[in-house]
């Protein structure tokens, strides 16, 4: 019985293909940015090993080293101890220890949130320096979950813009901290802006039109109406 070439020719071209998707697959940290996951993404993939605390934490810390000095997010970022925080979480890991879903995840706080050993300055130059000595409720649950802090986050000063904005103009100071610029925000205000005024052109065309109908038909001669009997 001869061998179907086609068949043959077929399994070669399947063969090879499936050689060279092995031979030039990337490891998954240079095929996937890690820093782009959900947060349930990434804890799936440190659940099944797939990537580390470690990985994930640098690559975090990556970003905002990119990032940060155009878009002044952080005020403070705690990349020593960001890195302590995600050695140890592996290490918990590599013995079995499984925290839960927040296990190794990197995160940030907002700077009016207390951090004990972290300044915490609510973007005021009233608390420039200071550091506190213990942490809130909320932040002992999230570093008892396995939460890696990578830093404190930027805000209006005391989480208030119009006071904050009050301030700066009463004293003619800049904020203590650069202002926070959402580069996807920003672009967000400025297609609302566009709506805003594509609208209201439309709008007033469409007001114009309305005045030119009531004038056409206010001076159109009206037919007398017919008698009744």
């Amino acid at each position: 019985m001869q061998p179907n070439p086609l068949s043959r020719r077929s399994f070669l071209v399947v063969a090879t293909i499936a050689a060279a998707g092995v031979t030039l697959n990337p490891a998954f940290g240079e095929s996937q940015d890690l820093a782009s996951l959900t947060l349930k993404e990434a804890s799936e993939l440190l659940r099944r090993k797939t990537a580390s605390p470690v990985d994930l934490t640098q690559a975090c810390l990556k970003r905002i080293e990119t990032y940060n000095p155009a878009l002044n997010a952080f005020i403070t970022v705690t990349r020593d101890q960001a890195m302590e925080a995600a050695r140890a979480m592996e290490a918990e890991q590599r013995r079995g220890k499984w925290r839960g879903p927040l296990h190794g995840i990197p995160i940030a706080l907002k700077d009016n949130i207390d951090t004990a050993g972290i300044r915490t300055t609510a973007a005021s130059e009233l608390f420039k320096d200071r550091v506190p000595s213990g942490d809130p409720e909320v932040v002992r649950r999230l570093k008892n979950a396995g939460a890696i802090l990578l830093g404190k986050t930027n805000l209006h000063e005391f989480e208030t813009p119009a006071f904050a904005h009050a301030q700066r103009e009463r004293k003619k100071v800049e904020a203590l901290f650069a202002e926070l610029k959402n580069q996807i925000g920003l672009r967000r205000l400025r297609l609302r802006r566009m709506k805003f005024v594509r609208e209201q052109f439309f709008l007033a065309a469409a007001a114009q039109n309305i005045k030119r109908l009531v004038r056409f038909l206010s001076q159109t001669p009206r037919p007398p109406l017919a008698a009744t009997t």
